[in-house]
C-alpha cells in the first residue's frame, strides 16, 4: 500500500509542476557516482516552490525520473560530481506541427499548436510531445553528458500557456533500438 501512495504523490507533484502559471527554470545539481543520480532543482521562482529531480540511471537503457517537493531552496545532495555541458550545436533539433487550431480564452481566440520535437545527439535520442501557445517555437536551452554511459539531458523552452508564459522541461535523451516514432526498428535483412 505505501509504494502505491508514494507513487500518487510523485504523479500529482508531477502534475501540479507541469500545470503551473509561471515561468520556471532548472538548475544541474550534478551527478551522484554511488548511486547513479543526476540531480536537477526544477524552480518556479527565487522565492519556491521548488522540486528536486533525480534521474536513476542504474539501468542505462531506462532511466528513471523521480520528482519530490523542497521546502528550502539549498535542501539539495551534497558531495555532487559536476556534469559536463554539450555544445548545443552538436544537438539536432527538428519538429514539426502535428495540429493548429484555436481556443477561447477571455473572450479572445488563442491559436494552439500541438507539437512533436525530436532532439538526437551522438546516436542518443528522444521525441516529445508539446502544446504551445501564440507561438510555435521551441528553444533548446542546455544539454548535459550523462557521466556514466550514452545519454544526455536537454533542457527546452516554448510557450506553454494562453498568456504567453515560457516554461521549460527536461529531456533524457538514450539510445533506443526504436524509431523515432517509437515503432520497432526491423531486424537488418539477412544476406544471401
Amino acid at each position: 500500500m505505501r509504494p502505491l501512495v508514494t507513487a500518487l504523490l510523485l504523479l500529482v507533484a508531477t502534475v501540479a509542476s507541469a500545470e503551473s502559471e509561471t515561468p520556471n527554470t532548472f538548475d544541474m545539481l550534478g551527478w551522484d557516482p554511488a548511486a547513479k543520480l543526476l540531480v536537477l532543482r526544477d524552480c518556479q521562482t527565487d522565492k519556491g516552490p521548488w522540486d528536486l529531480w533525480t534521474i536513476d540511471f542504474k539501468e542505462s537503457s531506462r532511466p528513471h525520473i523521480g520528482i519530490k517537493p523542497l521546502d528550502k531552496k539549498g535542501d539539495v545532495p551534497s558531495g555532487l560530481q559536476v556534469v559536463k555541458s554539450v555544445q548545443l550545436d552538436e544537438v539536432e533539433m527538428s519538429g514539426q506541427i502535428r495540429k493548429e487550431h484555436l481556443e477561447r480564452d477571455d473572450n479572445k481566440l488563442v491559436k494552439r499548436y500541438d507539437l512533436r520535437l525530436v532532439l538526437g545527439w551522438k546516436g542518443a535520442r528522444t521525441a516529445s510531445d508539446f502544446i504551445s501557445y501564440r507561438s510555435p517555437e521551441m528553444q533548446l536551452m542546455e544539454v548535459f553528458q550523462v557521466p556514466e554511459g550514452p545519454c544526455a539531458l536537454a533542457i527546452v523552452s516554448w510557450n506553454a500557456h494562453h498568456a504567453g508564459v515560457q516554461k521549460q522541461r527536461a529531456l533524457v535523451m538514450c539510445p533506443d533500438d526504436r524509431g523515432i516514432t517509437g515503432q520497432p526498428t526491423p531486424p537488418p535483412a539477412k544476406k544471401k
